[in-house]
């Protein structure tokens, strides 16, 4: 009956079926059990026959059913050049959890002649596991749309900034070898500007060899210091997740930009002496570290080039963050890269500045990022405990950064006097709760929400987070996927049911380095991660990695605890009201 019905609407006039379809679909509940299906339907109606409706594809593509969704991704593809945002709505549907979902997005920007399109695709798949028909998938939207994103690329205005995977994948589907040819080719042209040329050797330094890479390294390669700067940064940006180097000694190239006039040549040199390990420039970049007039950043990079190194270099770095003289970047600085060479030295020095109440959050990072970090923080706060305040301040800074570090979480909540403790699980307590919830003030749960802290990692409407992902899954329509029961268990014990995609990845280098974060994807030889402290996809090479854990929920249990009965019940209210109404 619905197709013939769908037969007979065709041959009417296009206008006025799409607006009736469209009045029909948001006139229906969204606690109607057939909603979801009906919304499918008004939207197969208008893609029938052409009527594009952007509301009601944005609602299919949130639909709780994944089939529905790719058919919305689909249909993104088909009305590309009727849409208002189609990349925006190509993202959204890229990064869906279902396959199916991302396969139907893979081909919608095949289909989709911008840039930013191919872009999608390739941080898409970088991001997520893929099948032999989501690779096919990206091979043929790569292949087809070159001229489009080739363009862009060499113009400076295909910018994949610090996701080095991402470009890499996009070229190597391209052809690698052939791609390469062309990026060499355009490396050494005066007809590119520089936005453009930062983007080629980009792609070079992503999928270069060690003769290609020692040709951008060689400053006579390049036309100017800046240029040869930038070859510098997209060499340094690719070290992170790259194991290839320049071939040939690296000492002489590098010393030379160490003594340049030319800032950024130097600061982009002492990223590499660390990232490559060049021992044999440890006195060169030990004498920026003592030299009080040297250049700010140029400074702040001999620092951390220095941590690199791992010389004997923990008292001169403790001088440095003794210093009253010194900023408080460059003292962070010091403090990270003496966690590298000492680091219970380093944990004496960060404990006195938490005390203090002094940058907690550049405090806290090289303690949770290094092995044995968090233990070696306990141990020295221990000694040295801060007083309520700061220790408030330490506290709610280390549960945003989705640390597992128990004793430290303790002896901050201990400090603060602040309760982290949470009640046993039972059926009853869930029940009553629920149940109480009911007659809650929403209002209420909205300042509840911000005072413990929930905010920091979930989003809710047009929320921000400074350009760092939310660590935690959005909330904007948990009351409609959730029940109020189910809420109160995440909420209370986070660690009885993950979400997926959400539980933590824990893995450990060789270099002692710490990351934690949630794995997008893995290879028989890489492992790509999602940081929780920044924005973008890291890859992670196998050969690095001296151990890797599952450590569950970001969200450590006892958030809450601080929490008054009546402030608990509005805050659950206020989630399960997410979607609902």
């Amino acid at each position: 009956t619905r197709q013939q019905v769908k037969f007979e609407l065709g041959k009417r006039d296009t206008s006025e079926v799409g607006k009736a379809a469209v009045r029909w679909a948001r006139r229906l509940k969204n606690d109607d059990k057939s909603y979801e299906r009906h919304q499918f339907e008004a939207l197969a109606l208008c893609a029938t026959i052409e009527s594009v409706q952007p509301q009601l594809l944005r609602r299919v593509l949130r639909a709780k059913d994944y089939r529905a969704r790719a058919f919305a991704a689909r249909i993104v593809g088909r009305w590309q050049d009727r849409l208002s945002k189609p990349v925006e709505l190509l993202a959204l549907a890229a990064s869906d959890p279902h396959p199916q979902v991302r396969l139907e997005a893979a081909l919608a920007c095949g289909q989709t002649p911008y840039p930013g399109a191919i872009k999608v695709a390739a941080l898409a798949v970088m991001k997520h596991p893929r099948d032999k028909w989501i690779d096919y998938a990206f091979t043929q939207a790569v292949r087809h749309q070159e001229p489009v994103w080739m363009a862009a690329l060499t113009a400076g205005d295909l910018d994949f900034k610090d996701n080095i995977g991402a470009l890499s994948a996009l070229l190597e589907k391209g052809g690698s070898k052939t791609m390469l040819s062309k990026l060499m080719d355009l490396a050494k042209s005066d007809e590119i500007d520089l936005e453009g040329r930062r983007g080629v050797l980009t792609g070079i330094a992503g999928i270069g060899g060690e003769g290609e890479l020692r040709a951008i390294f060689e400053p006579g390669f390049h036309r100017s210091a800046e240029n040869h700067a930038l070859a510098l940064a997209a060499l340094n940006a690719a070290s992170v997740s790259r194991t290839v180097k320049p071939e040939g000694d690296l000492a002489a190239v590098l010393r030379s930009a160490l003594r340049s006039d030319q800032a950024e040549l130097s600061e982009q040199a002492l990223g590499l002496i660390g990232q490559w390990q060049v021992a044999d420039l440890h006195d060169d970049v030990a004498a920026l570290v003592d030299d009080n007039q040297s250049v700010g950043a140029t400074r702040l990079a001999a620092i951390r080039a220095l941590g690199l190194l791992g010389g004997d270099d923990a008292q001169r770095l403790a001088k440095l963050i003794d210093s009253g003289a010194a900023t408080e970047e460059l003292k962070l600085a010091a403090l990270d890269s003496l966690s590298r060479v000492d680091m219970s030295a380093a944990a004496s020095r960060g404990a006195a500045l938490l005390a203090l109440g002094q940058a907690t959050t550049g405090v806290l990072s090289p303690f949770l990022n290094r092995e044995g970090g968090g233990t070696a923080l306990t141990a020295a706060l221990a000694k040295r405990k801060p007083g309520a305040a700061p220790a408030a301040v330490a506290l709610a800074k280390l549960q945003s950064l989705g640390s597992n570090e128990t004793g430290l979480m303790n002896l901050l909540s201990q400090a603060a006097g602040i309760e982290n403790t949470v009640p046993a699980y039972s059926a009853e307590f869930v029940a009553a709760l629920a149940k109480e919830s009911a007659k809650g003030d929403a209002a209420n749960g909205r300042r509840a929400f911000q005072s413990a802290g929930c905010a920091v990692c979930h989003k809710i409407g047009l929320a921000t987070n400074n350009g760092i992902p939310f660590i935690g899954p959005e909330l904007d329509t948990i009351g409609n996927t959730l029940s109020t029961e189910r809420i109160i268990e995440e909420v209370l014990w986070p660690g009885r049911h993950v979400k997926e995609g959400y539980s933590l990845v824990q893995v450990t280098m060789i270099t002692g380095d710490v990351h934690a974060g949630y794995e997008q994807r893995s290879r028989s030889d890489d492992i790509f991660l999602s940081p929780l402290s920044q924005p973008g996809t890291i890859q992670i090479p196998h050969d690095q990695i001296r151990s890797q854990a599952q450590i569950g929920s970001a969200m450590p249990a006892g958030l809450t605890a601080g929490l008054k009965r009546g402030q608990l019940r509005d805050l659950i209210l206020f989630l399960a009201e997410q979607g609902r109404n």
